[in-house]
């Protein structure tokens, strides 16, 4: 978005110089533009700055939770089987 800025305050400044009216239009263009991306620039960019950093968080996420399901429907069941199996051969041991 800022290099897009950018390249409208080059294409505005180019288009002013021209002079006449698309001059004239280009100045007013560029004048209710400016206070719009000075907004942008304020209030829109730096959230988009966290992007990445949350995507990536999102998909660390992604991973926990299926690490998480994993344990729940395979981990701990096997454990409490093996338990289960366990105290019984001991059971049968102690006869």
């Amino acid at each position: 978005m800022k290099a897009e800025h950018d390249e409208f305050h080059a294409a505005f400044g180019r288009s002013t110089r021209a002079g006449g009216r698309t001059g004239e239009a280009a100045k007013a263009v560029a004048k209710v533009l400016h206070e719009h991306f000075i907004k942008e620039d304020e209030y829109a960019l730096p959230p988009l700055s966290l992007l990445v950093p949350l995507s990536e968080g999102v998909q660390f996420a992604s991973m926990l939770a299926a690490h998480a399901q994993m344990e729940e429907q395979v981990t701990y069941p096997t454990a409490l089987l093996i338990g289960q199996y366990v105290k019984s051969k001991v059971a049968q041991g102690a006869r």
